[in-house]
C-alpha cells in the first residue's frame, strides 16, 4: 500500500467518524445527551415512567427523568456475564404483569 493511499484511507476514516458523531437533527428536534452509560445495549420503560438501561457487562440501571441528564442508580448486577466479543447482556424487558393495574 502506497503512503498516499494510506493517508487517503486515514482521512476517509476520520471524516466518517466525525459524520457519525454529528448527527443531522431534523427541524423541530434537539440533540441532547440524556445520560452517561457506556455500552448500553437495551432499555425498557417501567409503568411509572422510569427507565431500565442494560449494560453489556451485566449492570442494569434505573433512571429517573426528572432532570437532564437523567439521574441513574444501579438497580441490579448480574455477576458472571461474559462480555467479550459478541457476548454480554443484550436486552432487558419488563414482565407483562408489571403493566396491570
Amino acid at each position: 500500500m502506497t503512503p498516499a493511499l494510506s493517508l487517503t484511507r486515514a482521512v476517509a476514516m476520520i471524516v466518517l467518524l466525525i459524520a457519525a458523531t454529528e448527527a443531522n437533527v431534523p427541524s423541530g428536534f434537539i440533540n441532547e445527551k440524556l445520560m452517561d452509560v457506556q455500552q448500553a445495549m437495551s432499555m425498557a420503560f417501567l409503568p411509572d415512567g422510569r427507565l431500565l438501561v442494560a449494560r453489556r457487562v451485566g449492570q442494569i440501571f434505573i433512571c429517573d427523568d426528572t432532570s437532564l441528564p437523567m439521574q441513574k442508580q444501579q438497580y441490579a448486577y448480574l455477576s458472571g456475564v461474559e462480555d467479550s466479543g459478541e457476548k454480554g447482556l443484550m436486552s432487558v424487558a419488563i414482565h407483562p404483569e408489571d403493566f396491570e393495574d
